[in-house]
């Protein structure tokens, strides 16, 4: 009676806060393995608890640097005439809320979530979330499907994704774990133009031993594809972004996919005036995990490069005023990229945990350009704390 009585007021005093969480769709594959614990962040914020088999996860993950509330809100021009041109301040919530509840076995684990966000206030993201796993945790699968919905000034505006992952942990001297992924995206704007795009992608963990040093080398191999639709003309054509999802609506990332080892390919060409359609890409990476450890503080360190291959069915560039005087490129393009994040896990007692990660890195598109290549730096970090319970 008293682990239920400690796991409600525990589930009551998170869920009244106004805090960024920590799970969100993609993390729900270790949702039925992860102990129990709360997580603090920069960003995030979430708890995890179980008891009797019975597992419960809820938070809020932020999207714009530890915000809660937004007022950079731009209003319409309907909406500033209809206050006699005076611009209200509107203020909406950007994290993304998630909750999840699943019951696991030895043998067998089923879990159910659900997660909430605004991409701005007229559009809307629910995410449903089913994940499992199966002998003893040694196979996982996360399938969450995003809808994103749009209304009042982006009413008929629609966008579904669906990232899913399968593992399957082998235990071997040699080998630690395979990893697949399938990806598939669709947006219609509210003039029915629809953007679709697919990816599959494989990373394979293997390991060597030493005394002191785990080393962990990865295998990725990755391929984006933009797929065939028409546009409000009735053009048929896949569009110039291969990596559509119910968030970015068909717009390109606004920055490099964080531990993804794969640059902003479509956002470097921008840069040089390039626009692609058709457009696919094919990455190969290989990074190297370097885990250290001791009682009070462990290290990991994982360097990585990569390289990926961009191209398409039309690659042009036009001018400033875009014209039609456009020049045709017929060779693809390539860039390479390189990684390397780290993360340090401080243990003043045992279950207290203070965790720190950072990543740094670049891409360079290479190939014959009239001005040589370009390249992009990043630098993402972030820091909080993990404390570890038994109820």
């Amino acid at each position: 009676m008293k682990k239920y009585i400690a796991l409600l007021f525990l589930m009551l005093s998170v869920s009244t806060s106004y805090v960024f969480g920590y799970y969100n769709y993609d993390d729900f594959i270790d949702f039925l393995v992860h102990s129990n614990q709360f997580r603090a962040r920069l960003d995030k914020l979430g708890f995890k608890l179980e008891a009797n088999n019975v597992h419960v996860a809820a938070g809020l993950t932020s999207i714009t640097a530890g915000k809660i509330f937004n007022n950079l809100y731009s209003m319409t021009d309907m909406e500033t005439s209809q206050n006699n041109g005076t611009e209200l301040q509107k203020y909406f919530f950007i994290p993304k809320a998630v909750a999840g509840i699943g019951y696991k076995t030895s043998m067998v684990g089923v879990g159910l979530g659900y997660e909430f966000a605004y991409s701005d206030p007229s559009y809307q993201v629910h995410t449903p979330i089913l994940t499992a796993t199966v002998l003893n945790d040694n196979i996982r699968i996360n399938v969450p499907v995003s809808i994103g919905i749009g209304s009042k000034e982006k009413d008929g505006e629609m966008g579904i994704s669906t990232p899913i992952e399968l593992r399957y942990y082998m235990n071997l001297p040699f080998m630690s774990n395979i990893r697949l992924y399938a990806k598939y995206g669709e947006y219609k704007n509210n003039a029915n133009a629809k953007r679709k795009s697919f990816g599959i992608a494989t990373r394979i963990y293997f390991r060597v031993e030493t005394e002191d040093v785990l080393i962990e080398p990865i295998i990725r191999l990755q391929y984006d594809q933009a797929l065939k639709t028409k546009d409000e003309n009735g053009k048929t054509w896949a569009g110039e972004n291969f990596d559509i999802t119910a968030f970015n609506r068909a717009a390109f990332s606004t920055g490099r996919d964080y531990r993804g080892y794969v640059a902003d390919d479509l956002g470097l060409l921008q840069t040089l005036g390039y626009k692609i359609e058709d457009p696919y890409r094919f990455s190969v990476a290989v990074p190297v995990g370097f885990t250290s450890s001791s009682d009070t503080i462990s290290l990991y360190l994982e360097p990585s490069l990569s390289f990926n291959m961009i191209g398409g069915s039309r690659i042009y560039k036009s001018n400033q005023n875009n014209s039609d005087l456009i020049k045709l490129r017929k060779d693809l393009f390539y860039t390479v990229g390189y990684l390397v994040y780290g993360e340090i896990y401080l243990k003043p007692t045992k279950s207290l945990e203070w965790y720190t990660e950072i990543q740094t890195g670049g891409a360079t598109v290479i190939g014959s350009f009239n001005k040589g290549s370009v390249s992009e730096f990043v630098l993402n970090a972030s820091t909080g704390i993990t404390w570890y319970f038994s109820l």
